[in-house]
């Protein structure tokens, strides 16, 4: 569900995946929160919670949640798109429009 790549200050950067088992631990300790909640606005406190959740579940990582964020960069990632400026737009790449406009 969530693609991450995580730098350990000491040791070698990894892929990894927090799927639907760690998104309900997440969900269960985090009273009211959603993953529908979590994809419209994304927070880096929530994507490190899920991050840890999975590389502790995974066998990468045994300390606490504080620990894992003075010792780890996390990059969310996305399969299907580069790195994006969230705050431009997209741009049409395809063909103008060929109805036709009313008279002004």
């Amino acid at each position: 569900m969530f693609n991450f790549q995580v730098a350990p200050d000491n040791g070698d950067e990894y892929p990894l995946v927090a799927d639907s088992r760690d998104v309900y631990r997440w969900e269960k300790s985090n009273r009211g929160k959603t993953v529908g909640q979590l994809l419209e606005d994304m927070n880096m406190t929530d994507l490190y919670d899920l991050a840890w959740r999975a590389a502790r579940r995974q066998g990468h990582f045994d300390g606490t949640l504080a620990e894992f964020v003075d010792t780890c960069a996390i990059k969310n990632v996305d399969d299907a798109q580069e790195d994006v400026d969230p705050t431009r737009q997209a741009r049409s790449t395809g063909p103008a429009s060929t109805s036709p406009s009313p008279a002004a």
